[in-house]
């Protein structure tokens, strides 16, 4: 069972370049369910305007599940349980910080957390290989970045038995 998907510096955050013409042709794909969204956007039944009439699963199909009338979700709703963490290194003067990753447009879900790490490997200079290095990193008073393994660790919901 799959309850979190947590990306580390993904390209997503460029995915109306990556995997569209520009913003509103992404949406549309999206739309379309070309690719999924977390949450999964609701969908109303032709010929309905009730509001609680709206879903984004296919059934009852008893044919599909031993003549049970349970509901399929559909193909584009895999986050429709799961939930979306992006961790990622701000980019600062293309240099500094991931210029890969950051956050993940809202194109792709409201839902998605996305969070801002940070780390002293390097001195922050070019950083989309150290997400997994642990640092010294220590915020600033103004600053709420977490070290980014430490932010795995909580995202992962992991206990370290050793510190």
């Amino acid at each position: 069972r799959v309850t979190d998907f947590i990306t580390l510096g993904s390209p997503l955050a460029h995915a109306s370049v990556l995997l569209a013409d520009d913003d509103e042709s992404l949406a549309k794909k999206v739309a379309l369910r070309e690719y999924p969204s977390c949450l999964p956007a609701l969908e109303q039944k032709i010929r309905t305007t009730d509001a609680d009439n709206r879903h984004f699963s296919y059934g009852p199909q008893a044919s599909r599940t031993n003549n049970k009338e349970v509901k399929i979700p559909h193909h584009a709703a895999l986050f429709a349980m799961t939930r979306w963490k992006n961790l990622y290194f701000p980019c600062k003067y293309i240099l500094w910080g991931d210029l890969i990753g950051g956050p993940i447009p809202k194109t792709l879900g409201k839902e998605i957390l996305n969070q801002p790490v940070g780390t002293e490997v390097r001195n922050g200079f070019l950083t989309h290989r150290f997400y997994w290095s642990s640092s010294d990193w220590k915020p600033g008073s103004d600053d709420e970045r977490q070290e980014a393994v430490s932010a795995l660790r909580d995202a992962l919901d992991l206990v370290d038995e050793h510190s």
